[in-house]
């Protein structure tokens, strides 16, 4: 599996190690896919949970916050928490675009966070849709 490494500060995802990055995921984590919306980035990990880093202006990490993640080297790898999508809930995709960051479900279902200012429409968050 790959991890994840990133520039802080820079909108620039690789799936290999170089140098100067800092370690997104922490351990045991390695990602099964990666979506990226304006300024913020989601990985779906190999236990079918999430993590968001960048911007979050919108909520659109999921954290239930509106703190952005990864402006500080102290807030990713291992102090990067995973999204709480709640009891039972098990992941098949995720992608972003804009301000939003959306889940869909093995049930079928999709979970949204975020906006989609855009069209000037407001997403529910991590509510059915």
């Amino acid at each position: 599996m790959n991890s994840i490494k990133y520039w802080p500060m820079a909108a620039v995802i690789l799936l290999s190690a170089c140098s100067k990055t800092t370690d997104v995921l922490g351990e045991p984590y390695t990602a099964k896919r990666v979506t990226a919306g304006y300024e913020f980035t989601c990985a779906l990990l190999h236990d079918d949970q999430i993590k968001c880093w960048g911007d979050n202006s919108h909520s659109q990490h999921g954290y239930g916050d509106l703190n952005d993640r990864g402006d500080e080297p102290s807030e990713m790898g291992d102090n990067l928490p995973v999204v709480d999508l709640g009891t039972g809930i098990t992941v098949s995709e995720i992608f972003a675009y804009y301000n939003r960051n959306c889940a869909i479900l093995t049930d079928g279902n999709a979970r949204c966070r975020g906006t989609n200012s855009r069209n000037g429409r407001q997403f529910a968050i991590l509510e059915p849709v």
